[in-house]
Order: structure tokens, then sequence, then C-alpha cells
């Protein structure tokens, strides 16, 4: 089930991704001559910012999802 090209194509596509995402972030840049993406400096505060707010509500999904916090 998990063959080589299976998971090459999954980190390929991951990895185009989280590209695709830093750069919409402001937080790379592309480099069509090189064909690479070039990282800007990263500011703790701002990644904290930017990564919070997802995994809150990620983990609220999930707590909803399970049924946390409901009394017996």
């Amino acid at each position: 089930m998990w063959t080589p090209a299976r998971i090459t194509l999954y980190v390929t596509s991951f990895l185009a991704g989280l590209g695709t995402i830093l750069a919409m972030a402001g937080l790379a840049t592309y480099d069509a001559a090189a064909n690479t993406i070039d990282l800007h400096p990263i500011s703790v505060p701002m990644v904290a910012g930017l990564v919070a707010p997802v995994l809150s509500s990620a983990l609220a999904a999930i707590a909803a999802a399970l049924g946390w916090g409901k009394k017996p």
C-alpha cells in the first residue's frame, strides 16, 4: 500500500503546498530563474500569530467532534 512512489508523491505535494503557503503569507519568495524558494527572515511573534488561530480552531473542532466537556 505505501510504495516508495506514493510516499514520494505525498512528500513532494506537501513541500509544494508548504512553499505556496509561505509565499502567500509573505514569508518566502519564489525565484523562477533558479527554481527555488528563498525564505525571508522569520520573526517568532509573527509565526505564533499565524499558527495559533489555526491550531486552536483545529483543536476546538476535534474537541467538539469527540464530545469533550460534556457532563455525564
